[in-house]
């Protein structure tokens, strides 16, 4: 029984794979920037709406830290986590990536800044807007 619940298993990752090598790249590159910015952004957000009571200069400092060594470990082997358009611009110029993938990686990592934006401004929206009715803190 164990067996067949394997290949039951093996059969069902296989049709979820993405086929497409450029769009699990570039699905990659949406995911790695999504993360780097949600750690990141969300620790300066603390930061500043804790009116430094909840985190200092540095926490700031080493959440983007550990959001960039997070997004690297979670897509570099997929798309090579660059996670910037201007590394991408760089890689293209230095020969490692093609022309054709800029475009494509560059759009995948500002969707994936946008979407990190959009979830810490949900997360302290009432923060940011000032219409938190009561403060914990």
């Amino acid at each position: 029984m164990k067996n067949g619940m394997m290949t039951h298993a093996k059969k069902l990752m296989m049709r979820m794979k993405i086929k497409n090598e450029l769009a699990r790249q570039c699905l990659g590159e949406i995911i790695g920037t999504f993360v780097l910015l949600l750690f990141g952004c969300s620790g300066a957000a603390q930061v500043k709406t804790g009116r430094d009571m909840k985190g200092q200069f540095l926490s700031a400092n080493l959440s983007f830290a550990v959001g960039v060594m997070s997004a690297m470990y979670l897509c570099m082997g997929v798309s090579g986590a660059h996670l910037n358009p201007a590394v991408s611009l760089s890689f293209c110029v230095l020969g490692d990536l093609p022309w054709k993938k800029l475009l494509p990686y560059s759009l995948s990592q500002v969707l994936g800044a946008y979407l990190a934006s959009a979830v810490v401004f949900a997360m302290y929206y009432g923060e940011v807007t000032g219409s938190r009715s009561q403060r914990y803190y």
